[in-house]
């Protein structure tokens, strides 16, 4: 068999966002996605809570809002997870490495955060 090249793959380059990949369909709560899109798309809000009991799917409502606003915010939405986060003064810095951020020895998480 003599030196035959292949081509390359014809394959995605990768996931183009900054969310989970979820690997189930998500069914239902068109609603709750509407209201929560609107809200984040208002000039006026700049963070919103979901709250409820554990297991209702806040997390996947949530992550689900997110994909649909992947690209009227050009790719800038991303899944920031701090369940695990305990004490509420690591909250910017658990932000920062989420965002990738660098951390500065010389400012304040909180301060890097919000620029």
């Amino acid at each position: 068999m003599g030196d035959t090249a292949f081509p390359p793959l014809a394959a995605l380059a990768g996931h183009p966002s900054h969310l989970p990949l979820r690997f189930t369909r998500f069914f239902g709560r068109g609603r709750e996605i509407t209201e929560l899109s609107e809200m984040l798309h208002s000039p006026n809000v700049r963070l919103v809570t979901v709250t409820g009991s554990g297991g209702t799917g806040k997390n996947r409502l949530a992550l689900e809002v997110a994909e649909h606003l992947v690209e009227s915010f050009a790719g800038a939405v991303y899944f920031a997870p701090l369940a695990d986060v305990v004490d509420a003064r690591l909250i910017p810095g658990a932000l920062l490495d989420i965002l990738r951020v660098s951390r500065s020895p010389h400012r304040d998480p909180f301060e890097q955060v919000v620029e």
